[in-house]
């Protein structure tokens, strides 16, 4: 798969779909067009994946998986654990801080379940948010991509036919199955969620390179962009576009991404957001969620200036936050470590 980017390519890129993302979990926005929550879910946080998975692959050692662990789980356990204490507070004051309802047993050992699980619908139910996922489902993914491509052909083959099966069954049916969706449940229940959930999109980002390498015609991508996009917009409620989208939108988006990436790295401000993506991505979702706490009457608001300035206001304040920081050396050892040698202040 002969698929190079470069630095600044990459952090333009991720400067770009982060901003997509905040966009995505933005209520104000998601309340007031209805579906551009999924349309936008359907491709934005795989494309980051896929992104990854484009890195040259670096030979598997203890030190390299120490280093992987350490840059996700050290922000995933501090702000799981942040958001834990927040919810009980929260809940004791009768605040519900993303309006989950479930009604769950919750107890120590089911909370470090869902600490160590990382299932998309386990997490929220003892912190109020799902997006946590992200990180340890990466971490699982970084292993897999670089022992992929330092494995043998008979490995290679049983990860793409354990892939395909985990992308069909976990990803692209993750909202709604053809089957019981109490078999989903079922299976995030008692396994590790993340690492099945990172051999899924191992799966489509395999594929996403693979149509990226082959297919050079630009004409022939945005062709199938618009065909999906107006598929999803005419049809959203029917489930099989819905499956549709999920399964072919990320590899359309990322061969969109990759072709013009050239373009996305002349500008400036995309390759600085880029740079801090990662931090944009974890303050993100609670600045949105205290700005719905203080503003709780304009959630459904109408006005489309406001909910324009909602978005610049989320996302600069998140832009602002995530560099600061990364500014403070404390919180950057603890938060952003690139390896473990750095987070336990040996570097």
């Amino acid at each position: 798969m002969d698929v190079q980017i470069n630095r600044d390519e990459s952090n333009a890129i991720k400067g770009l779909l982060i901003f997509l993302i905040v966009l995505g979990h933005n209520a104000f926005i998601t309340n007031y067009i209805q579906g551009i929550y999924h349309y936008l879910y359907s491709f934005h946080v795989a494309c980051f994946f896929i992104l990854s998975f484009s890195y040259p692959a670096k030979q598997l050692s203890k030190e390299r998986i120490e280093n992987y662990f350490i840059r996700m789980y050290s922000p995933y356990v501090a702000f799981f654990l942040l958001f834990l204490i927040a919810k009980i507070a929260f809940t004791h004051y009768g605040i519900n801080i993303e309006g989950n309802s479930e009604n769950t047993e919750k107890t120590y050992l089911g909370c470090l379940s869902a600490l160590i699980n990382g299932g998309i619908h386990k997490i929220p139910i003892y912190i109020g948010f799902q997006y946590l996922w992200f990180l340890p489902t990466m971490f699982s993914f970084s292993v897999l991509k670089d022992y992929y491509y330092t494995t043998n052909n008979v490995q290679k083959r049983l990860m793409l036919v354990g892939g395909a099966v985990c992308f069909i069954c976990l990803y692209v049916f993750m909202y709604t199955t053809p089957y019981d969706k109490g078999i989903n449940m079922t299976i995030e229940r008692y396994s590790l969620f993340s690492v099945l959930q990172a051999l899924g999109i191992f799966f489509l980002s395999w594929c996403s390179l693979l149509i990226v390498g082959r297919c050079k015609n630009k004409k022939v991508i945005l062709i199938a962009f618009v065909a999906l996009t107006t598929m999803y917009w005419m049809n959203m409620d029917v489930i099989g576009v819905k499956w549709t989208v999920r399964c072919f939108m990320p590899m359309v988006v990322f061969a969109i991404l990759y072709h013009y990436k050239g373009w996305l790295q002349e500008h400036v401000f995309l390759r600085k957001i880029g740079k801090v993506s990662m931090p944009i991505y974890l303050v993100q979702t609670p600045i949105a969620t205290i700005c719905y706490i203080l503003f709780p009457k304009i959630m459904n608001c109408d006005n489309i200036i406001f909910i324009l300035f909602s978005q610049i206001f989320i996302f600069g304040m998140s832009y602002y936050v995530g560099t600061l920081l990364t500014k403070i050396p404390i919180m950057k050892q603890i938060l952003f470590p690139r390896t473990m040698k750095e987070w336990m202040g040996k570097e």
